[in-house]
């Protein structure tokens, strides 16, 4: 946390999210380890390029976990593929093309751009955050995150605002459901954003489809079963369900953080010094200095 010249503690505020990058990449096992340490390098760089600051990057998390066979019943067991995700907040639009353009300087980029080239299921730049709850709903302090829920879903533009009223739906039951309390969950937030044609050049043009997100942070691994079993429950989900089958490029439930940037790091950044005082003008402080010896002369 910082603090003024005056050692008074200074907490920054955490800004609105402006605009989100999410992308979701599902990756062949045998390629994992490789993958992984090209993004670790990604995450070093962020780490000094955002060090307390939340100018632009306000937080961020990376995870990683296998592909279930069935996302909704992980006990059926998983495929051959890793998912991968990358889910970042940024404080102004401009500081998404901000953050392309510092990546773009870094040795690893090439291998960055290529990984999302050939594993890349749904890239996300510009995303619109249109739902959110944040973990200060509750009075409790935020857990760490223990176990996410992230999906990414590429849809047909004519059919992007009756799947946004399903997830709305969602939004909905989780805002009643998770009310007042991080014991499961501690925060989430919901995306969509046009699919762009190049998503490291979004001037390039865009596609006939929408990218949605939905990106949950989950208190403890059991609490995302006990996620999908009270969704389950609601009239909306048969249909949340089929637009997963439909349109759900990646589905990963139970993905484990191992990277991640918290705004909280920004209290540790120093406050600049509040400008002097001025000091108080010598003609007020001038009759002050002529009272004393008038008042020894009324003693006398």
């Amino acid at each position: 946390m910082g603090s003024d010249e005056k050692g008074s503690e200074v907490v920054v505020a955490k800004p609105e999210t402006a605009a989100t990058i999410n992308i979701a990449y599902v990756v062949p096992n045998d390629k994992v380890a490789e993958v992984q340490a090209t993004f670790e390098k990604h995450a070093a760089h962020m780490t000094k390029f955002y060090a307390g600051s939340v100018e632009h990057l306000i937080s961020c998390y990376f995870t990683k976990a296998p592909q279930f066979k069935v996302p909704t019943d992980p006990s059926q067991g998983v495929t051959e593929f890793t998912i991968f995700t990358i889910n970042e907040e940024f404080a102004t639009k401009e500081s998404v093309p901000h953050h392309i353009e510092a990546a773009k300087k870094n040795d690893y980029f090439p291998d960055f751009g290529a990984i999302m080239g050939d594993y890349g299921v749904a890239v996300q730049p510009m995303g619109e955050v249109y739902f959110k709850l944040e973990s200060s709903r509750a009075e409790a302090p935020r857990p760490a995150t223990e176990a996410t829920i992230n999906i990414a879903y590429v849809v047909p533009n004519e059919k992007a605002e009756e799947v946004q009223a399903t997830f709305e739906q969602h939004a909905a039951h989780m805002t009643k459901f998770y009310a007042g309390s991080v014991e499961y969950l501690i925060s989430c937030y919901f995306t969509k954003a046009p699919q762009f044609k190049v998503p490291t050049d979004p001037s390039q043009g865009v596609t006939e489809f929408t990218i949605f997100t939905i990106n949950e942070e989950f208190a403890s691994d059991g609490a995302v079963p006990h996620h999908i079993e009270a969704a389950k429950k609601n009239d909306y989900f048969p249909t949340f369900g089929a637009i997963m089958g439909d349109y759900g490029k990646a589905v990963q439930p139970m993905g484990k953080v191992y990277f991640k940037l918290d705004y909280s790091r920004a209290d540790d950044a120093p406050v600049p010094a509040p400008a002097a005082e001025a000091p108080a003008p010598a003609a007020e402080e001038a009759p002050a200095a002529e009272e004393a010896p008038a008042a020894e002369e009324a003693k006398a």
